[in-house]
């Protein structure tokens, strides 16, 4: 008589357990199909929140939270593979991405100004993306101003084309002798500013350790790339357009940003699109904008492309700063530059310095018509300088977005 009671029990105990695994089994369904990623910065608890559609894969050690509207879970010490993180990807918005206008801007204040004019895209210039004023010490890494800049950037819904500068003085300070020194009449010499350091480093030649920039470019790459791995918290808009360098083959007087040849700034190309590629694939690599059509700046450049530069740049740049061919903003002659060296590439005129306000539609037009996908006017006004009052521009720079080819 015990011996069947103890068998009804059993049988009792695994048909509750039968009936409960398909109850069990499509929570977890609805779990894994409607679910939010909470990751909590180890560094400063920031929480940010991204939607999950798959399987998460715990590898190493950070800590997360997931949400669910059905069945509520909390899971520790999990992290997900970068390949897990496809869901997570922080995408450039389409409405900024197609915008084919934007401006050089000197200060925080005309970030403002950019959106106002209904620009999609900023180019900090020179900006906070130096080596030498992010990594002070090797090692140490500070990003509060680069933050602070992508931080106002999203406020103002505008996209970043980062200038990034590979000089720190502590490295030319291993290799680099006096040549590598600009002088103190140089534009860019840097300069004290209550507090901050503006301005460009004083050694611009190639890095002397390439190992450590390529560790700091992967480094701000990777905080603003919007992978979900080690992002700035909070970011919203990312980063995925680079530019190495500008104007490189500028190398004296009162405006060097570069101090060595050309096949030097192909072995920097090189180094900067391998890190940057490894670190975010999708990102794109501009090329240093050239400083016009003028007879150095094309050999300069056909010398680049001889030496195999076409190799390591997604996006060719060219300047039109008041000289040259207006019609195109000098696109036409740099196009034709790059097919004589079999160098096919999308064009952006990433300075673009208008001496007349009438010639702006003309240029813009022109320069669209041939192929320049972007194009970042140099001030809000014309003529050189900035106007005083960084809300104040011509209404004629309103227009320019009208003539974009989404």
């Amino acid at each position: 008589m015990n011996k069947i009671i103890y068998m009804v029990k059993v049988f009792f105990i695994f048909s509750i357990l039968f009936l409960c695994s398909g109850c069990i089994d499509s929570d977890i369904k609805e779990l894994s199909t409607s679910t939010t990623y909470v990751k909590l910065s180890p560094v400063d608890e920031t929480l940010t929140t991204s939607p999950v559609s798959s399987t998460i894969a715990s590898t190493t050690t950070t800590t997360s939270i997931i949400l669910s509207t059905t069945t509520p879970a909390v899971t520790t010490s999990s992290t997900m593979l970068k390949s897990d993180l496809t869901a997570l990807n922080l995408h450039i918005p389409h409405e900024i991405d197609d915008n084919c206008i934007g401006f050089l801007i000197g200060s925080l204040e005309e970030v403002q100004s950019a959106s106002y004019v209904s620009g999609g895209w900023i180019r900090p210039h020179p900006g906070p993306f130096s080596w030498g004023y992010i990594e002070k010490i090797p090692g140490q890494y500070d990003f509060r101003h680069t933050d602070e800049l992508v931080k106002s950037s999203q406020k103002e819904g505008v996209g970043i084309l980062a200038t990034v500068w590979p000089f720190a003085d502590w490295d030319g300070e291993k290799c680099h002798a006096k040549e590598c020194i600009v002088s103190k009449n140089d534009i860019f010499y840097p300069k004290n500013h209550f507090g901050l350091t503006m301005g460009i480093p004083v050694s611009r030649c190639k890095p002397c350790d390439m190992n450590a920039y390529r560790t700091f470019l992967s480094k701000i790459v990777e905080r603003y790339d919007g992978d979900g791995i080690d992002d700035m918290p909070g970011l919203q808009i990312p980063i995925h357009y680079w530019e190495i360098l500008n104007e490189p083959s500028m190398q004296g007087g009162e405006m060097a940003f570069f101090k060595n040849d050309e096949s030097e700034y192909v072995n920097l190309l090189k180094e900067s699109y391998s890190a940057i590629k490894t670190t975010c694939p999708k990102c794109k690599v501009v090329q240093g904008g050239a400083a016009g059509n003028h007879k150095e700046a094309k050999n300069y450049w056909r010398k680049v492309f001889e030496f195999g530069g076409g190799d390591y740049f997604d996006i060719a740049n060219i300047h039109y700063i008041g000289v040259g061919d207006l019609s195109t903003l000098n696109v036409n002659e740099f196009k034709k530059l790059m097919e004589e060296n079999s160098v096919e590439k999308p064009i952006w005129v990433t300075e673009a310095e208008f001496t007349r306000e009438k010639d702006i539609d003309f240029g813009v037009s022109g320069a669209i018509n041939s192929g320049a996908e972007k194009i970042f006017f140099v001030g809000f006004g014309t003529g050189h300088g900035r106007l005083e009052n960084p809300q104040k521009y011509k209404e004629t720079y309103v227009k320019q977005k009208n003539k974009c080819r989404l």
